[in-house]
């Protein structure tokens, strides 16, 4: 073959490689967009949606109708007692034809799996307790160590308390299961201790959140409370 004719096949095959990368991800920018739209008209929660699909090639996904794995994520919520909670949602094995998937119709979205996580920070946990400054770490057995300080005999001392978080029907529960101000530190009063026992008990209605929690594990990360929960056979036309 002439050298002039290989080099124009190597051109050709240069720019058409070019041509479906561009393709590719013009679709899923397109697609993320159009995704993102019709599930910000479809929630009650005034916030942008952003949308991320996953795997590659996108092209090759959607002229299946079968995607890998897509994120959707809110941040910003604001939930009774909790003002700024940040929401991501992860499916996997999701169906959508690709026409729903490029003009925004996602009445026919599907995912076999997904987890949801909810990010709630010490200072909305803080705002939720009587504006209690307070901050969280792990603690043993899956409970939360919660942190904050005192006036005991006039002096100002750090108190830990073992936290157990629960999240049933909508609404997360902070129970305390032990209180003390360390090895080193004063016996508590009573009246501190019940005071205490009191701010940092709490119910937190999540109704607000686009979907409902029946049952979640949570954890701490980076100083902040996570909840996180998973099902199956989910629809995004189920999201409110």
């Amino acid at each position: 073959m002439p050298q002039s004719v290989m080099r124009k096949l190597i051109v050709a095959a240069v720019v058409l490689l070019v041509l479906l990368v561009g393709a590719d991800v013009g679709g899923r920018l397109i697609a993320q967009r159009e995704i993102s739209k019709a599930i910000e008209r479809q929630l009650t929660v005034g916030e942008p949606v952003s949308t991320r699909i996953h795997g590659f090639s996108f092209l090759w996904q959607a002229l299946q109708g079968n995607y890998d794995a897509l994120t959707l994520t809110v941040n910003r919520l604001e939930v009774p007692q909790i003002r700024n909670a940040d929401v991501a949602i992860d499916l996997r094995d999701i169906t959508l034809p690709l026409s729903d998937a490029l003009s925004g119709n996602t009445d026919n979205l599907a995912a076999a799996t997904g987890t949801a996580r909810v990010v709630i920070s010490a200072a909305d946990l803080s705002a939720a307790a009587g504006g209690r400054a307070l901050t969280l770490a792990p603690a043993a057995d899956g409970a939360i160590a919660v942190t904050t300080t005192a006036e005991v005999l006039g002096q100002t001392v750090g108190i830990t308390a073992t936290v157990d978080a629960s999240v049933v029907d909508d609404v997360l529960t902070l129970r305390v299961e032990g209180l003390g101000a360390g090895a080193d530190g004063p016996a508590l009063p009573s009246d501190l201790t019940a005071s205490l026992n009191g701010d940092l008990s709490l119910s937190v209605p999540l109704a607000g959140l686009p979907f409902p929690i029946t049952g979640a594990t949570a954890s701490v990360v980076d100083g902040d409370l996570v909840l996180s929960a998973a099902a199956a056979d989910i629809r995004a036309a189920d999201l409110r």
